[in-house]
């Protein structure tokens, strides 16, 4: 004969099991039934709105103080070239075609980066200047081409004058 040793009566530990599995049961419904969301997420219209226009003002400031640190290198490079006609035409009575045809070519360089500048997203005062810059810009361009002196001259003055307004707006955003 085989020795047994019985630890509580099998009745009894198919009772326990029952219990917990009935248990666990219960417990996953009420998990899966208290996780369940009905509806749609949604934020107050206001506050959708005034963190549109924060991310709207943001960008505008970034874009601007790209524009406003590169856009006065690039023109410093033109009035170095533009400077160099004027000398030689001051020593020599006359417009040197080469140095004619290098300030045009730099002018249109300038008049590229300055609309491209104008193309992105920027405060409203800042594109007001930029337009205000392309202008005198093409005019200076318009007159180093026809090689009028006199022409040359004033669209230098309003192309300073734009460039400074430029410089001071862009203390705002720098």
């Amino acid at each position: 004969m085989t020795d047994q040793i019985t630890i509580g009566s099998t009745t009894e530990s198919s009772s326990r099991r029952w219990v917990a599995g009935v248990i666990a049961a219960v417990g996953a419904v009420a998990v899966l039934t208290g996780c369940s969301v009905s509806g749609t997420p949604s934020a107050p219209p206001q506050a959708v709105a005034a963190y549109k226009a924060e991310q709207v003002v943001k960008r505008q400031k970034a874009n601007a103080q790209q524009v406003c640190l590169t856009i006065p290198v690039s023109m410093r490079q033109s009035v170095d070239v533009y400077n160099a006609m004027i000398r030689a035409y001051n020593a020599s009575g006359n417009l040197d075609t080469k140095l004619v045809d290098q300030t045009v070519t730099r002018i249109d360089q300038d008049l590229t980066a300055l609309r491209s500048a104008n193309d992105k997203d920027l405060p409203a005062d800042l594109k007001t200047q930029l337009g205000k810059m392309i202008a005198a810009r093409e005019a200076q361009r318009a007159a180093v081409a026809s090689r009028n002196i006199p022409s040359m001259n004033n669209t230098a003055r309003e192309m300073n004058t734009a460039r400074d307004q430029f410089t001071a707006l862009c203390k705002t955003y720098l």
